[in-house]
């Protein structure tokens, strides 16, 4: 998709947030989506987010080519949003049959009866045939990043666990193996003294009973 497609991106997105308070036309979010991806390709993400450092460069940056200042937490409120709607519309495109993208209206493309019947079981979702995503592509290759390593870093947590549960089990074991060699010597060594004690006791000559079952 290329930047230069963005006037052609005439769909509206939510206007205002309560979140942020901030209003967000579409040249707006273009150029914040660009922005974004000129860090991200820097590699300046983060765990899925700019620091706050990158978030007032790109403050600058929008400021200085579209006349509009926001805060920090205006970026990073704006930002999530978008992350949730790309997400939304991926599934859509790449995970259902019969949807597809337009670039030219940065919308989700397909039949009025696949809308239909996808609104049927998603009601709540029904505004996304009106809305648009402008750069859909560079969306794409930012957040799908941070999704990938989001789930890396919970299979590593889940493998992480299960290494531990596995030493766990196997000091177990070797404590348990221990205990019992140790209790089988105690065993051996008790009835080697018992045999030993009693044919000593049987070569002594004069040993009254009692004294002898006492021994």
């Amino acid at each position: 998709m290329s930047r230069k497609g963005k006037d052609a991106c005439n769909t509206s997105l939510q206007p205002k947030s309560r979140a942020d308070d901030a209003w967000w036309d579409m040249p707006q979010v273009s150029l914040l989506i660009e922005l974004m991806y000129e860090h991200y390709k820097k590699g300046h993400l983060i765990s899925s987010t700019f620091s706050e450092q990158i978030w007032h460069e790109i403050g600058i940056e929008l400021s200085q080519r579209n006349k509009t200042q926001y805060t920090v937490a205006q970026f990073k409120g704006k930002a999530n949003r978008l992350r949730m709607l790309w997400r939304k519309f991926y599934d859509l495109v790449y995970k259902r049959t019969g949807f597809g993208w337009d670039p030219t209206t940065c919308t989700v493309t397909t039949s009025e009866d696949h809308w239909l019947e996808w609104i049927a079981v998603n009601p709540r979702e029904s505004g996304l045939k009106k809305k648009g995503l402008p750069h859909f592509d560079l969306c794409t290759e930012i957040f799908s990043s941070s999704v990938a390593t989001g789930t890396t870093r919970g299979v590593q947590r889940k493998r992480g666990q299960s290494d531990r549960l596995k030493r766990i089990d196997a000091c177990i074991d070797a404590i348990t193996a221990c205990s019992e060699a140790k209790t089988q010597k105690l065993a051996k060594i008790s009835n080697d003294d018992i045999e030993e004690c009693m044919a000593t006791l049987s070569k002594m000559e004069g040993l009254l009973r009692d004294l002898f079952f006492t021994a």
